[in-house]
């Protein structure tokens, strides 16, 4: 083994379901093996839903923390002994609770491994900010990162103006998304009776049923959608969440029928290539990796215009109609629009087609291993 190879330690709790976990999953199917020596360390060993998709297993090493999420201080303790035995000179987390767990790991190992946070969310927008956290994320992101990686520009400048990090440690890399991979998984026979059996046409969404995705303003559009289209039309759910149960119950309440939910699904992509429109309901996104899965797609989009993703990756309605946060009506218009108008959907697809070349998976793991390089050398 090459003794002058970077060693990179990926960090994730947990290989799950989420966006940025796809991020990290994609970046370790594509880095360069031969520059890197690779280790991926998760903190437990269930719910690592994308694990089976690691197509390189055999060439990076595997580690497990073991230790239940909420117990911090014995997994920043565990993780502080794998940067020592391993060697590590490169840590790189992807969201701000493991940022945090590598910043008190970096303070207990006894090698000096450099740090490269990413920051998916604009963190003020949420219930979390406070001037505790942004004193933290001052210290934490500009003291002791090398390099912080913004999924956005609207996360990037988040990150500067509502915590004061230091825009030389910024740098803004989108999510990267690998083409030919979801085509090809579009390909699979859809095998769900359920999904088979709906008829007419298909508005689909793919996110965790969460609070922040804010599925009730979805439901609500579509129920408004229904009373103005005249032609047999569903939702369906993909993606599971806390919130399930009480999302099915405010369809029963409300009497919103032709809503199908899925369930979590280990390929989502041929449901969203066999629907008419991609929908995304969202208070707030870091990114939106959904969007541009979509567009690869050639699905039509309709998303909320909200903090940070949405708009960067449509093209400020371009590539996809945008409507505002919460606004049921809002939606349910730009979905019967999408529906309706074979010359809207048209261009929404064409523009799309040319922009989502940008965020493959080639380029944007490139400008990675060029944060990694930079961070490494000095």
């Amino acid at each position: 083994m090459d003794s002058n190879r970077c060693k990179i330690m990926f960090f994730v709790y947990m290989l799950g379901q989420g966006g940025a976990e796809r991020v990290i999953l994609n970046i370790l199917n594509h880095i360069d093996l031969e520059k890197y020596e690779v280790h991926l360390t998760m903190g437990v060993q269930e719910g690592n839903d994308y694990l089976p998709f690691l197509n390189r297993k055999d060439k990076i090493q595997i580690h497990y923390l073991d230790v239940p999420l909420g117990q911090n201080e014995q997994a920043s303790t565990k993780l502080a002994a794998y940067i020592d035995q391993f060697a590590i000179d490169i840590l790189f987390t992807e969201a701000y609770f493991t940022n945090t767990l590598a910043y008190h790991a970096k303070r207990k190992a006894k090698r000096k491994v450099k740090l490269i946070f990413r920051e998916a969310t604009s963190r003020s927008k949420t219930a979390f900010y406070n001037w505790k956290d942004v004193i933290k994320t001052f210290i934490r992101y500009n003291f002791y990162a090398r390099k912080v990686i913004a999924i956005s520009d609207g996360v990037k400048n988040d990150l500067h103006k509502s915590y004061f990090v230091f825009n030389r440690k910024l740098v803004r890399i989108y999510n990267p998304i690998d083409i030919e991979f979801i085509k090809k998984q579009a390909l699979q026979k859809i095998t769900n009776q359920t999904f088979l059996s709906i008829k007419g046409k298909k508005i689909i969404t793919v996110a965790r049923l969460a609070p922040a995705k804010d599925q009730k303003v979805l439901l609500r559009a579509f129920q408004m959608l229904k009373e103005s289209y005249p032609h047999k039309v569903s939702l369906i759910l993909v993606g599971k969440g806390e919130l399930e149960a009480e999302l099915k119950a405010f369809c029963q309440e409300q009497q919103i029928t032709d809503v199908y939910f899925l369930g979590f699904q280990e390929n989502p992509y041929p449901f969203v290539k066999a629907s008419d429109v991609f929908v995304l309901s969202s208070k707030s996104e870091g990114f939106g990796n959904v969007l541009t899965e979509a567009m690869a797609l050639e699905t039509p989009v309709v998303s909320t215009d909200c903090m940070s993703g949405p708009r960067e990756i449509l093209k400020n309605g371009r590539c996809g109609l945008l409507v505002e946060v919460g606004n049921s009506k809002q939606l349910a218009e730009a979905l019967e629009k999408v529906l309706t108008d074979d010359d809207v959907r048209k261009k929404l697809v064409n523009n799309a087609k040319k922009e989502i070349t940008h965020y493959q998976i080639k380029n944007i793991v490139k400008q990675y291993e060029t944060v990694i390089d930079t961070v490494y050398k000095k």
